[in-house]
């Protein structure tokens, strides 16, 4: 990551900010904690909004090539027994190298401070993000001019005429990616945390062709004259969020694959991976099947109203 310490505490405002957002739905803001050679109490990103204050996030700049060690983070997390307010989940938000070891120790790992209370840590590595686009524009534009080019928020926005084609056709062309033999599948790997290799390399070759398929959107036509590249083009205003969940689901997935579901910390973790299959699988019905609760919902009305 080509950026000094300073701008990444700044984009781990963001970072955070997003995270929230993802889990609760909420926009919240953060911001750094005090400046050089005050007391952070092991906290670096913070919010003041009183009902998800408890969210705090430690930024850990690593040099290139060196790893966040298992010390370091229980270092940090000994600070935060002299914090005042109340915590209820601390992020770790590091551009270190990846260490399996580490994550392997933090895996349902739960902070007890000197009042009893405890909170649970989570690792974010900055290698695991795939979309910028929480950083706003002009930021990620100074700080990532490359990647920002391919963000999704730079994309062109399709006219209403291109985004009801795209709707029309999805139903043709997802089916062709994922049945519903292998939605099934997703939605009930939390409990086995168990994917054919069959299904994993689908997920990851379809993600492959969306990513050219936005390249081909921008202009850049290395591999945008493929028949199936050419469909994904056509349907991506449709098929970009189910895209964008399935990263979701597929990210979560790769941190809990091959561990124990019976192993308790590992079974909460599993609730969370849980709601993203489910949100793959709603949206990837409404595409093929449509939304049918206003249409229920308006016969319904029909059908009461109708007595009178």
């Amino acid at each position: 990551m080509p950026v000094q310490q300073h701008a990444f505490e700044q984009i781990c405002t963001y970072l955070m900010s997003h995270l929230v957002r993802e889990h609760t739905g909420y926009n919240v803001t953060y911001k750094i904690l005090g400046g050089r050679g005050q007391a952070q109490w092991g906290l670096d990103v913070v919010t003041d909004h009183p009902k998800f204050a408890g969210l705090v996030g430690q930024c850990k700049h690593k040099q290139p090539g060196s790893k966040l060690t298992y010390g370091e983070v229980l270092q940090e997390l000994k600070k935060t027994d002299r914090y005042e307010r109340q915590i209820d989940r601390f992020f770790f938000l590091t551009n270190s190298e990846r260490d399996s070891q580490l994550q392997t120790k933090l895996v349902g790992y739960e902070h007890t401070r000197p009042d009893l209370s405890t909170f649970p840590v989570q690792l974010i590595y900055w290698a695991d993000l795939r979309d910028l686009s929480f950083i706003p524009k002009e930021e990620l534009h100074r700080l990532f001019p490359e990647q920002a080019y391919h963000a999704r928020h730079f994309l062109p926005p399709p006219n209403m005429e291109t985004a009801a084609v795209a709707y029309e056709m999805v139903s043709s062309v997802l089916p062709n990616w994922f049945s519903d033999a292998d939605i099934q599948e997703i939605e009930s790997s939390p409990t086995s945390l168990r994917i054919s290799a069959k299904l994993w390399h689908k997920i990851n070759l379809f993600q492959q062709a969306v990513d050219s398929a936005k390249l081909f959107r921008l202009g850049l036509r290395t591999k945008g004259q493929m028949p199936c590249i050419r469909q994904l083009f056509r349907t991506l205003p449709a098929i970009d969020d189910f895209a964008h969940i399935l990263l979701g689901f597929k990210k979560q997935f790769a941190d809990l694959q091959g561990l124990d579901p019976r192993n308790p910390e590992v079974f909460k973790r599993c609730s969370a991976l849980q709601e993203e299959a489910n949100a793959v699988a709603i949206t990837y019905k409404i595409l093929i099947y449509g939304d049918m609760s206003l249409d229920d919902e308006l016969a319904s009305l029909e059908h009461t109203y109708a007595r009178y």
